[in-house]
């Protein structure tokens, strides 16, 4: 499959380039979800048959089934322990350099592959890049074991910022005052 508008080649080619500069055979490879990782994916394949050995990790279904649909190797993350990198995209970025990873629906995987890596390669396009982070409001994926302490305890962390909103499927909405 070929890009199809100037996003998706640009996507592509920092794919490409990222897979080229700091991916070395025998890695361990957190693989990201979202619309890069249809291009990640298909490059891993490409280099795949031309010998390269890879272990790959999704961090979503999604991911896991295009690796299987192009041919990568694929393992659990329980399995392989520590990761040598990850490639991911960021939902914002700032010009320091500070990102916001993890808005969207596969968050948790995406951060629990990230913390399991070494090094971690964020493709970003210019939509992503703005002057202050926080353009939408920040998801929080916790288990529904103990959610209720979990919730605690990000309130205590974070009552510095009055106006805060919690939402939980679990129970109520509620304000930081």
């Amino acid at each position: 499959m070929e890009p199809n508008s100037s996003q998706d080649k640009a996507k592509r080619g920092a794919g490409v380039q990222a897979i080229a500069t700091y991916l070395k055979n025998g890695m361990k490879i957190g693989l990201g979800s979202g619309t890069t990782s249809r291009w990640i994916n298909q490059t891993l394949d490409d280099r795949v048959k031309e010998g390269l050995e890879v272990i790959g990790v999704p961090t979503s279904n999604s991911t896991r089934d295009l690796a299987v649909q192009f041919d990568v190797p694929l393992a659990d993350l329980n399995d392989v322990g520590e990761l040598d990198l990850t490639i991911d995209g960021a939902d914002e970025i700032d010009a320091n350099g500070r990102m916001i990873k993890g808005g969207a629906a596969n968050l948790l995987w995406e951060k629990i592959i990230a913390c399991a890596s070494m090094k971690m390669v964020a493709l970003v396009d210019g939509s992503k890049v703005v002057s202050k982070l926080g353009k939408f409001p920040l998801p929080v994926e916790v288990t529904p074991f103990g959610w209720r302490t979990t919730e605690n305890h990000l309130k205590n962390s974070f009552l510095i910022l009055a106006g805060l909103t919690f939402r939980s499927r679990y129970g109520a909405a509620s304000k930081l005052h």
